[in-house]
């Protein structure tokens, strides 16, 4: 939608004779400048081997006090070639745990 709307100003500035080109150079000039879209998409399962990799950590370490914790959860992401991850990904990961726990034990 922005792609659109910034089209249309283009539009309006070349019919101004403000551009020095027509619009469908600025238009062609602004979709060449946005980075791909397709670059920043990840590869089919690496979200999801990421995801079950956090739930593994965070089920070793779930036992550990708060700072140990903390601790421990940046330094084994680091060891997985990321940045460590954040607290509040390690408690929505501690969270999934006790919902998959909760479902785990009526089976």
């Amino acid at each position: 939608m922005r792609l659109l709307i910034n089209a249309f100003a283009d539009r309006l500035q070349a019919e101004d004779h403000d551009s020095g080109c027509t619009w469908q150079d600025l238009v062609y000039s602004t979709i060449c400048g946005r980075p791909s879209v397709a670059g920043d998409v990840e590869p089919v399962g690496v979200r999801e081997r990421k995801m079950t990799r956090e739930l593994e950590i965070a089920r070793q370490i779930a036992h550990l006090p708060r700072q140990e914790r903390l601790k421990t959860w940046k330094e084994k992401l680091g060891e997985t070639g990321g940045i460590g991850g954040s607290e509040a990904t390690l408690y929505r990961r501690l969270a999934q745990l006790g919902r998959i726990d909760a479902l785990d034990f009526e089976e």
